[in-house]
């Protein structure tokens, strides 16, 4: 055997050609459920479509999530730039739609993020957003929550809200 070649340092990457990738995946007829710990559940359908026709072109991407209401997202994304993969900077227009979305049914998955014990209301509205990398997008949002009812464990501490740093903050985003 030659001389074996070693991995790029970390944080860099290998000058490797992008790999050749055509696929069209879908899911249909999917189903999520997402469970409470005082044992109740929510159960989501999924059906979501994807075309793949190389990966330094826009990869298309549709999804509706429904059994909570009806959540639509579409979009593409673009993985690659100068024929190298770049998921950090990752971009491209994403568009979801929320109709009759019951916030109750949503209660085990955001109380994996926030103490609450109830969460009730209906969403409706748009968001249209432009991603600029994994982690951050652009863009915009009109929603509308009837009936909001949030009941939650007590913080801590206090929480102090500074309206001035906010502003500031804000200003300088």
């Amino acid at each position: 055997p030659g001389p074996r070649k070693e991995a790029a340092p970390p944080g860099e990457q290998e000058d490797l050609p992008l790999p050749t990738v055509n696929a069209k995946v879908a899911v249909t007829g999917g189903k999520v459920t997402f469970w409470h710990e005082d044992g109740r559940s929510t159960q989501m359908t999924l059906d979501a479509r994807c075309t793949v026709d190389a990966l330094d072109r826009p990869i298309a991407f549709e999804a509706t999530v429904g059994g909570i209401g009806a959540i639509a997202a579409k979009g593409e994304v673009t993985v690659a730039r100068a024929g190298r993969l770049d998921l950090d900077r990752l971009h491209g227009p994403v568009g979801l739609a929320m109709s009759d979305v019951s916030l109750a049914k949503l209660l085990p998955v955001v109380s994996a993020f926030a103490p609450l014990s109830r969460f009730d209301g209906t969403l409706n509205g748009r968001a249209d957003y432009e991603l600029t990398s994994m982690m951050s997008a652009r863009g915009g949002a009109s929603l509308e929550v009837r009936g909001l009812d949030v009941e939650g464990a007590a913080l801590p501490q206090p929480v102090k809200l500074d309206l001035e740093k906010a502003k500031e903050y804000l200003k300088a985003a």
